[in-house]
């Protein structure tokens, strides 16, 4: 009875989120006990690819004199699961230097999930692209190569170490001390900065900021979208979808007409960065007011969560489903302050008006009130955009125009151009 009293208040007087918080740490402490102490040894590869190679290789004669028209290219990479946007950046710009007669090996860091080689192979081809590229589930034994990429923090520390390449680099796609508070994997992942290697950045801030704050040499690529999938149609009225979680169960949704606006927005509650809890509170604010809207979730699944007003629960959609779901929608919402993402260039491709997070990632690269609404990260200077486009469809078109004119300059092949532009420039300096 005491436990109960006790789950109750924790529901009432902190709100939903903390009650499922320590509501399954208690189902965690009941099944699987309290850990003695907490294991530091995770991050035992910072320090063991801190010091110098002990089995340095010699590059044979096929790499001292390199063919920049047939790179090897060899990129380390965390591990990954349905639906990741860094590793679909990653995975697609491979697929273009593999179109541009490039050798491409992957190596995953720091253990998999998925098994064997071969099962690794077939979750890429199946969820991301069909790639030619040799993977492996391990950095061991990595092949000689021209160039060599790290793709995330964890990945720039074993990158630094190893030596049997031409040259080295870092393929950053978010500012990532912001994915923790002040901490040790802050200043652990703002080293990696510091390290030497060459950055290919998504985006200008991103190569603004290494450059001015840790003198790293960088140039950088724009987000791109696929013009096959991400395109103006006909307004939908009503759709089915094929939507999974994070374990791949799918099942079929529907969409239906609704008279109400229709927002959608990208949820991710275990991803702090998308800012899950600033967007209730500001779908909340619009709730009290008395704004009437039809709200849609993507990207993970809220089943578990409370949330205070009704929604449609879409889970994970693939690209096809997302296309569709933007064209069904008025209004899209994505929050990503450690650098803008994929997400707002798709959805302007479907010429759906978007509303983002300002920051200085966002200001960089898109106009406020322009081709995009920005709003101070505050609930009721979100609420009050979100009423504003919500209210005003006249406001929403000259939105969604200027904003569909603005991304046709942008394309995955010239970005992967790029891509190959900046490697093969660096290896003849």
């Amino acid at each position: 009875m005491a436990l109960l009293k006790k789950a109750f208040k924790t529901l009432f007087t902190e709100g939903p989120l903390p009650f499922i918080k320590k509501t399954f740490n208690f189902i965690k402490r009941a099944f699987y006990g309290v850990p003695g102490q907490v294991n530091p040894a995770i991050y035992n590869f910072t320090l063991d690819y801190s010091r110098p190679a002990v089995d340095k290789k010699t590059l044979d004669e096929r790499f001292r004199s390199g063919n920049k028209d047939k790179m090897a290219i060899n990129w380390i990479i965390p591990d990954m699961g349905v639906g990741s946007g860094g590793h679909t950046t990653i995975f697609r710009t491979i697929k273009h230097l593999e179109d541009f007669g490039h050798k491409n090996r992957i190596y995953v860091f720091g253990g998999t999930k998925h098994g064997s080689n071969k099962k690794l192979k077939k979750f890429i081809n199946e969820n991301f692209f069909n790639l030619e590229a040799e993977i492996f589930n391990s950095i061991e034994n990595i092949k000689d190569s021209d160039a060599l990429v790290a793709t995330s923090w964890q990945t720039a520390y074993p990158v630094r170490a190893i030596q049997n390449t031409r040259k080295k680099f870092y393929f950053v796609q978010d500012f990532e001390p912001w994915f923790y508070p002040m901490s040790s994997e802050y200043l652990l992942a703002e080293n990696t900065y510091k390290f030497g290697l060459y950055g290919i950045c998504a985006g200008p801030w991103l190569a603004k900021t290494v450059r001015e704050k840790y003198g790293m040499n960088a140039d950088f690529f724009d987000l791109a979208f696929d013009p096959k999938i991400y395109y103006p149609r006909e307004k939908i009225v009503s759709a089915k979808l094929e939507t999974s979680d994070e374990h791949n169960s799918k099942k079929t949704m529907v969409l239906e007409t609704a008279k109400k606006p229709k927002i959608i927005c990208y949820a991710r509650p275990v991803t702090p960065r998308r800012c899950f809890e600033l967007l209730i509170q500001a779908l909340r604010e619009l709730y009290v007011r008395g704004v009437d809207f039809d709200l849609s979730f993507v990207g993970w699944d809220l089943s578990p969560y409370i949330i205070p007003f009704e929604f449609r629960n879409l889970r994970i959609l693939k690209h096809e489903g997302l296309a569709k779901l933007y064209s069904w929608a008025d209004v899209g919402i994505v929050f990503s302050p450690t650098n803008y993402s994929l997400l707002p260039h798709e959805m302007m491709a479907c010429k759906l008006p978007v509303l983002e997070m300002k920051s200085e990632t966002t200001e960089t690269v898109f106009r406020d009130g322009e081709n995009i609404v920005l709003a101070d990260p505050d609930p009721i200077a979100i609420a009050d955009k979100l009423e504003w486009l919500l209210n005003n469809s006249v406001g929403r078109k000259k939105i969604s125009e200027n904003a569909y004119e603005y991304v046709k300059q942008f394309s995955w092949e010239k970005s992967g151009k790029k891509v190959e532009e900046i490697l093969k420039r660096e290896l003849g300096n």
